[in-house]
C-alpha cells in the first residue's frame, strides 16, 4: 500500500505511522502543488488540496483524508460519483 503524505505533517508522526505500519509506503511531497506524480499510484491520500484534475491521476487511489475541516471541498461531482 503506498501512502502520499500531502501536508506538513511533522517528521515525528511521520516516523510512528512508518513504525507502526512497516509495510506501507510512505510518499511526502512538501509542495502539495507537484504531488501529480505521485498520486498516479497512491492508494492514500492525506492532505487539504485535491481536485478534479489529481483526481484524474490517481487510479489507485481508495482513501482521501482531509488534514482540515472543511471537506466539502473534495466534493466535487468527478469524486462523488
Amino acid at each position: 500500500m503506498k501512502v502520499l503524505i500531502a501536508y506538513n505533517l511533522e517528521d515525528e508522526h511521520v516516523e510512528k505511522i512508518m513504525k507502526a505500519f512497516p509495510g506501507v509506503e510512505l510518499i511526502r511531497v512538501s509542495d502539495p502543488g507537484n504531488m501529480g506524480d505521485a498520486i498516479v499510484d497512491a492508494d492514500v491520500m492525506l492532505g487539504g488540496r485535491f481536485n478534479a484534475e489529481l483526481f484524474a491521476k490517481a487510479k489507485k487511489l481508495k482513501w482521501v483524508q482531509s488534514a482540515s475541516a472543511g471537506a466539502e471541498r473534495f466534493l466535487f461531482p468527478e469524486f462523488v460519483e
